[in-house]
């Protein structure tokens, strides 16, 4: 059984927070993806060589697999980009192993985008959230947006969390969440509408907007602004990945 662990980003755990971790797996056989439930589950963390916690029995079984790691275990611990969670998971009577990278960190990033930041720039897009029949807001390209930026900032060394001024990301979250969603009706309602070259502008200004984007940054892991310089986020390089679908009753187009 071929087996996928999909995920997005590493685990972002905050010290002295209680905090959620999940895992998925799904069995990929002839062609089709199914969602695998443990019938066991134990997750052990890791912070370099040092356990910080030995295996322990998942929370939930889910699908898919959580478990809270407690701020009263990490209390006190120093941040680190080197931890690891290292899940056991008994799936059709085989224990397998598996694992995620992990990082303690002191305070997580949480992006700002809402929906009406989205109807600020194109009105009808609150109309047209009326006539999807399978989801009730925009938030599931904001995530994808979100998720995809930070992993952008990780390739370039920079860690979300350790970014003070969140502001300066917004105006890029907001063009890239555009791009995903008129990419996505682009691709829904073939050629006969301009989705996709809407989708191709925002995907330039997201790139523009990397290309200016400044912030303040925690270089030393304060935790405080030593230093009231403003550090270049770095260009971003727009890459293929799979889009967040919404299905319209009708097609509509935006003016």
């Amino acid at each position: 059984m071929s087996l996928m662990t999909p995920h997005e980003l590493p685990y972002f755990v905050e010290v002295g927070v209680d905090t959620s971790i999940a895992f998925d797996v799904y069995s990929d056989a002839q062609g089709s993806s199914t969602q695998q439930t443990a019938t066991v589950g134990t997750v052990a963390l890791w912070d370099g060589d040092e356990a910080v916690q030995a295996a322990a029995a998942a929370t939930s079984l889910g699908p898919p697999a959580t478990y809270t790691v407690l701020g009263s275990l990490t209390t006190g611990r120093a941040v680190s980009d080197r931890g690891l969670a290292v899940w056991t998971l008994t799936l059709s009577g085989t224990a397998r192993p598996f694992h995620r990278a992990l990082y303690y960190v002191r305070r997580a990033w949480h992006p700002g985008l809402k929906d009406e930041h989205l109807y600020d720039r194109h009105s009808e897009l609150e109309g047209l959230l009326a006539e999807m029949d399978d989801v009730s807001s925009y938030e599931k390209w904001r995530t994808s947006a979100a998720n995809y930026i930070q992993r952008d900032l990780l390739k370039k060394g920079r860690r979300p969390h350790l970014i003070f001024d969140g502001w300066g990301l917004h105006d890029a979250h907001l063009a890239l969440t555009l791009h995903f969603i008129f990419r996505d009706w682009g691709t829904e309602f073939g050629q006969g509408n301009n989705y996709k070259s809407m989708a191709k502008d925002y995907r330039d200004e997201y790139i523009h907007e990397w290309s200016r984007v400044e912030f303040r940054y925690d270089d030393d892991d304060t935790g405080t602004i030593t230093d009231g310089k403003m550090e270049a986020g770095s260009p971003a390089i727009m890459l293929t990945q799979g889009r967040p679908r919404g299905r319209l009753y009708r097609r509509r187009r935006l003016v």
